[in-house]
């Protein structure tokens, strides 16, 4: 180390600086690894800052699982059993990218994901496939009811989703490009290939009486809907990365001029 040129170890300590100041950071995470609770309407047995309408059925931590029992669920969407948890808030200008596993132990478990941008149980966006199809779907609910002008509504995935199947759901939001833009991705665990084609989506800006983001899950209908490794982490802007990009290739430039001038 001592023969290498000192601007090229100032150089390698501002790239490190400047990859820590712009890297992604956990935000909140759950693997469910504690003791087994349930099922239970009591949300505090659950905890880690989960919550519930008690009317929308019992969840329970099985197995280092999340698992929902609801036998009669009332129609969809107001009354399908969703749990949300807004110990983890974001603000509308910060990127996210928001994943979880999936499992359903039967077909009849219906339509199944993630809920995000969560203002209450009934005031959400979402993404999910349902169970036993091809189908999926991202689009915004208000009041319980989908917003058709943000409805993206698919039934070409590669594959059908199946039962006793585990699936990854993944969405990536970038608020300096387009407000209210999501990529999303639905994979089986494991992989990195899609299953479903289209891949993007518009909600657009909140409404103002939106506050207090959130992030949930949602599942239908009843065939113990299982979730496991719930991951939310910051995404820096593009344009961070750009400004970052340009400090380093300015910082480089001179110090690289700094170092040829000491040669001669």
């Amino acid at each position: 180390m001592k023969n290498t040129p000192r601007f090229l170890l100032l150089l390698a300590a501002s790239a490190l600086g400047i990859t820590s100041l712009h890297a992604s950071t956990v935000v909140f995470s759950d693997d469910f690894n504690r003791a087994n609770v349930g099922p239970t309407n009591n949300d505090t047995l659950i905890g880690n800052g989960w919550v519930w309408p008690q009317a929308d059925g019992e969840w329970a931590i099985n197995d280092g699982t999340l698992v929902t029992d609801k036998t009669t669920p009332p129609a969809p969407p107001t009354g399908a059993p969703r749990i949300l948890n807004q110990s983890v808030s974001l603000s509308d200008t910060q990127s996210f990218t928001y994943s979880v596993d999936i499992f359903a132990a039967d077909a009849s478990t219906g339509w199944i994901g993630l809920m995000f941008d969560v203002h209450s149980m009934n005031n959400f966006e979402i993404v999910r496939f349902k169970i036993g199809s091809n189908s999926y779907q991202a689009l915004r609910m208000e009041g319980g009811s989908p917003v058709t002008s943000t409805l993206v509504t698919k039934s070409d995935a590669t594959e059908t989703f199946t039962a006793n199947t585990w699936y990854t759901i993944t969405v990536t939001t970038y608020v300096e490009d387009v407000e209210g833009s999501i990529e999303f991705s639905i994979t089986r665990r494991g992989s990195e290939e899609n299953l479903n084609v289209a891949n993007t989506a518009n909600f657009g800006a909140d409404p103002e009486s939106w506050t207090n983001n959130g992030f949930g899950l949602f599942a239908e209908s009843n065939g113990k809907p299982t979730f496991d490794n719930m991951l939310v982490t910051t995404v820096p802007e593009p344009g961070e990365t750009s400004l970052c990009l340009l400090a380093l290739a300015g910082a480089f430039t001179l110090l690289g001029r700094r170092y040829l001038r000491s040669r001669k």
